[in-house]
């Protein structure tokens, strides 16, 4: 072998083997954030992602390898303990350094959940704040700082995904407007209560919501309310999500005129990694639009 090919090849194997070591392990619990996490990390390597299944994140445990993937982690991400639920008892077993506690962050919007759904809650809290674009661009902002703090070799990389990211979320908030134009005036209702920072953000009525909690049973008392209250204010649609029996709404809006929508608000029947953030809000746009016109 020649000495310059030798040496040339020597500087690239010492490149990408520092390289490959500084590559930061990071784990994240829901793919809507995995997806931001992806997008900040392309050219760099790929976060671990916990819940894959159509699972509610609400309930679903960790596995034996998950526990040694959150072991090996440099940055743990997830929503906070009180969504995740499954994750609270072995979090508390990691360094604040390692966890990135999104509800902690300072977000433009943080919601209180509503007063007619805080039976059965021991948090006041409502954690579904990714559907809000604006929450989106300020925790990718935020995490690309983490990402830079954590890999300062690759902070040029960060910095530049997160302009892209940032725009492309942009585009897409004025593309959902467009979408949602006016349809503000438009009754509707939600089996639960998961739908507030899309409402706020888009300025869409504030629904009559069905059952106060997740998880929460239908009473007969409660499709006897919901009837009274969906024809009185000429509701024009009904939304669930995909974790919801769809006969459920089905025994509500019986003998009435009102189109029904299955919505997913996590995505985890898409394909997770860069893209998955803009199908499920490109997805979630269209199936309440369609509803509501």
């Amino acid at each position: 072998m020649k000495p310059r090919l030798y040496l040339s090849l020597i500087f690239f194997l010492l490149t990408y083997t520092h390289n490959a070591l500084a590559v930061p392990s990071v784990v994240v619990s829901i793919k809507p954030i995995h997806s931001i996490v992806s997008s900040l990390m392309q050219g760099v390597g790929e976060p671990q992602l916990l819940l894959a299944t159509n699972n509610s994140a609400h309930s679903f445990h960790i596995r034996p390898s998950q526990v040694q993937a959150l072991e090996n982690a440099n940055l743990i991400v997830f929503i906070n303990s009180k969504f995740e639920v499954g994750l609270a008892n072995i979090l508390s077993n990691y360094s604040n350094s390692s966890r990135f506690v999104i509800s902690e962050l300072n977000l433009p919007n943080f919601y209180t959940l509503r007063e007619n759904t805080r039976q059965g809650k021991d948090d006041e809290y409502d954690y579904h704040l990714w559907l809000d674009i604006n929450n989106a661009r300020s925790i990718a902002k935020q995490l690309s700082y983490r990402l830079i703090k954590i890999d300062t070799i690759n902070a040029s990389i960060y910095s530049r995904n997160f302009e892209k990211l940032d725009a492309k979320l942009l585009r897409l908030d004025k593309d959902n407007r467009k979408q949602l134009a006016g349809l503000d005036a438009t009754n509707f209702a939600n089996y639960s209560d998961t739908l507030q920072y899309f409402e706020k953000n888009y300025n869409l009525n504030k629904p009559i919501i069905i059952t106060p909690y997740h998880g929460a049973r239908l009473s007969i008392r409660g499709v006897l309310n919901a009837k009274k209250k969906m024809k009185e204010q000429q509701t024009k649609c009904i939304f669930h999500t995909n974790q919801i029996n769809s006969k459920k709404t089905k025994v509500i809006t019986e003998g009435m005129v009102i189109s029904r929508a299955e919505i997913s608000i996590l995505g985890n029947e898409l394909e997770s990694g860069p893209d998955q953030y803009f199908n499920l809000m490109k997805n979630l746009t269209s199936q309440i639009a369609q509803c509501l016109q």
